[in-house]
């Protein structure tokens, strides 16, 4: 049994460590944890999995054009707003802009890591990972499992 660290992945409500033998999941936050062993022969598969950001980003990029839009009113042949209407449906847009920007960033920076294993219905599922160390998760376990 090897003691030597390949990866961990961390995220909300646990973590992964990826040994050259096995696979470590940890559940739980630092007052009440357990753990439990996969051995890598078993593991059938680790899935990196990340939300789609263009519902938000369209979102994002339709508010800020309607902000443009609204405040220097290149189309007053359709709608002639008033400086007041004006400042108030940019102020609005750009607001709708910033709150839909936020789910954009978090999905864009993080992803969800789910690890399949032989016996268990269900597979293990970590949240927010960090990008980074979940790729390189998946990709040492596919080095390891392509090298046995």
């Amino acid at each position: 049994m090897s003691t030597q660290e390949l990866c961990n992945c961390q995220g909300v409500g646990g973590s992964i460590i990826l040994f050259p033998d096995r696979m470590v999941v940890k559940h739980g936050g630092p007052a009440s944890s357990h753990s439990h062993e996969i051995p890598l022969t078993q593991v059938r598969a680790v899935l990196v999995e990340r939300k789609s950001v263009i519902p938000f980003a369209t979102v994002t990029v339709l508010a800020v054009v309607a902000a443009i839009l609204a405040k220097y009113n290149p189309v007053w042949f359709l709608a002639n707003l008033s400086d007041k209407d004006s400042t108030l449906v940019s102020f609005a847009a750009l607001s709708i802009a910033v709150l839909f920007v936020v789910p954009v960033v978090v999905r864009s920076a993080f992803v969800s890591v789910s690890v399949s294993s032989e016996g268990e219905t269900v597979p293990v599922r970590l949240g927010f990972v960090s990008s980074r160390p979940a790729k390189r998760l998946a990709k040492r376990f596919r080095e390891l499992s392509i090298g046995s």
